[in-house]
């Protein structure tokens, strides 16, 4: 008999304690999912959409969705998902970008769905307002362009806006010259006789319906002596000119591509860059075989000597300075260590060692 309330008792015991061991696992389960937006907030301009969604979960995450209109991406975990305005410190969240182009302007509203692995779900929502940047284009005149001492001005602004931009502002030196209210283009001669005989960086901003501008500058020189007069010209700075070739960074099409202008028929021919990647140039000398030059890719600190020889490009690698590449004749020169001499025409390079 005793035997068989022992039995009974062990038999309750084992129950009870998977009978907890259950309600505990589906309490579990069944809890929350904390969904934060920490971006985008307030304005954005841009058509990449960053987003970053803090995500507190008991159990595993199987998947981070953000979603507006009819855009939708999976967000990926990153321990460095936004940082603090003011502190500058990372924090960890699901972050992902989504592309907006083409949705209409206006508010939007983000929605963050997390879902674990037992498919208990959170969500969060937030809105943003969409209004992209005016659009400046620049017609008239090119960068370094010698005003005598006039310059004629064509520019247009553009924007997401039906109504357009609303102001066009027009700078030399930090000094307002022109402010025009309610234009989308602008085309006006403009006098610079404050600054003869001496450069001026003139800017030019277009301004939208809800204040957003946007401004490019551009280097000019002012000179209007008779002695002088023009003899050729070329869509942007001139590095290095001879007399049959000109290499030249040209501007007209929005984007700096570095080119050799033929003087004998007036043909152009570009410099391609490496990767199609784009590239700004410090420095640009003709060569017998074509032209050597100092520039810096995208997002990239360093300096490098590239030569553009016989229809091809060449890295040379990097170079201690963006003003130590000198051309003469047939050599090239530039710091490094050791420093380099460069034979132009057999394409050899001979390491200088200078005594400390």
């Amino acid at each position: 008999m005793k035997h068989g309330i022992l039995l009974l008792t062990l038999l309750s015991f084992f129950a009870v304690f998977s009978g907890w061991q259950l309600v505990s696992t589906t309490s579990a389960q069944q809890s929350s999912i904390s969904v934060g937006i920490e971006l985008p907030s307030g304005v954005v301009n841009l058509t990449d959409l960053y987003i970053a969604a803090p995500v507190n979960s008991l159990y595993e995450l199987a998947s981070v969705k953000a979603k507006v209109e009819n855009r939708e991406i999976s967000l990926a975990f990153s321990t460095c998902a936004y940082r603090t305005s003011r502190s500058g410190i990372c924090w960890p969240g699901w972050a992902g970008t989504l592309s907006i182009a083409g949705l209409a302007r206006g508010s939007k509203q983000l929605t963050v769905n997390a879902t674990d692995i037992f498919n208990n779900t959170g969500t969060r929502q937030s809105t943003f307002t969409y209004d992209l940047l005016p659009r400046l284009t620049i017609i008239d005149p090119i960068a370094e362009t010698v005003a005598r001492p006039n310059l004629w001005l064509t520019a247009s602004c553009t924007d997401d806006d039906p109504a357009g931009c609303t102001t066009f502002q027009v700078t030399v030196n930090g000094e307002v010259v022109l402010r025009q209210s309610a234009k989308t283009n602008i085309d006006t001669d403009l006098s610079l006789t404050k600054y003869q005989g001496g450069s001026a960086v003139l800017c030019i901003m277009g301004i939208d319906s809800t204040n957003q501008a946007i401004e490019e500058c551009r280097t000019f020189h002012v000179e209007s002596s008779p002695m002088l007069s023009e003899v050729i010209s070329v869509g942007g700075k001139i590095w290095d000119i001879q007399d049959n070739r000109i290499l030249f960074s040209d501007v007209r099409n929005g984007s700096t591509v570095l080119k050799i202008h033929n003087r004998s028929n007036g043909t152009e021919t570009d410099l391609v860059t490496l990767a199609n990647k784009q590239l700004t140039y410090s420095s640009g000398f003709l060569t017998p075989k074509g032209a050597i030059f100092t520039a810096s890719p995208t997002q990239n600190i360093y300096n490098n000597i590239y030569e553009w020889r016989d229809g091809q490009l060449f890295d040379l690698g990097t170079t201690a300075s963006s003003t130590s590449l000198q051309v003469s004749g047939g050599f090239a020169i530039w710091t490094r260590s050791p420093m380099v001499l460069r034979d132009l025409v057999s394409a050899t390079n001979t390491d200088i060692n200078i005594p400390g």
